[in-house]
C-alpha cells in the first residue's frame, strides 16, 4: 500500500467511526443479522428465592475389620497351614 493508500485508509476509518449513532445502529444490525434471540428465563421454582439448599453431608465412612478378622465373604487374611498330625 502507497502513502497515499494509507492515508485514505486512515480517513475512511475515520469517517466511519466519526458517526456514533450509526456505527452502533450497524454494529446492532450485524449481530441481530448472525445471531438468535437468547432463550428466555425460565420461570421461577416453587419455595421462592429464600429456599435453602440441602445439606451436604461427609461421605460415609466404611468400618474396617480388626487386626486378625476378615469381612464376611472373603478369606483370612493370610493362608492357613494344614492341620497337624497326630503321632
Amino acid at each position: 500500500m502507497t502513502s497515499t493508500g494509507r492515508t485514505t485508509a486512515a480517513d475512511f476509518l475515520a469517517v466511519l467511526c466519526a458517526d456514533e449513532e450509526l456505527l452502533r445502529a450497524e454494529f446492532d444490525a450485524i449481530v441481530d443479522a448472525n445471531w438468535d434471540a437468547p432463550p428466555p428465563v425460565p420461570p421461577a421454582r416453587p419455595g421462592g428465592p429464600d429456599r435453602r439448599p440441602a445439606p451436604v453431608r461427609p461421605p460415609r465412612r466404611i468400618p474396617r475389620p480388626a487386626p486378625g478378622r476378615h469381612p464376611a465373604g472373603r478369606g483370612p487374611a493370610r493362608e492357613r497351614s494344614p492341620p497337624r498330625t497326630r503321632p
